[in-house]
């Protein structure tokens, strides 16, 4: 179990960093910090990330 959080954990800052690395020149260009459409798959994955962590959290406290 320590295991899958350690990898939730890493991958949501490793989204994060992309994140903040997507949002350099383009968004200055009038892109938008998603990209167009093709962002908001980033945006699901971190979601799906944060559901499972809390799924595991809560996991751990039965």
């Amino acid at each position: 179990m320590k295991a899958f959080t350690i990898v939730a954990v890493g991958s949501l800052s490793a989204l994060s960093a992309g994140v903040s690395i997507a949002q350099d020149g383009h968004m200055m260009d009038g892109g938008g910090w998603m990209g167009g459409y093709g962002g908001v798959w980033g945006l699901i994955v971190l979601v799906v990330i944060v559901g499972l962590v809390v799924w595991a959290v809560l996991q751990r406290r039965k």
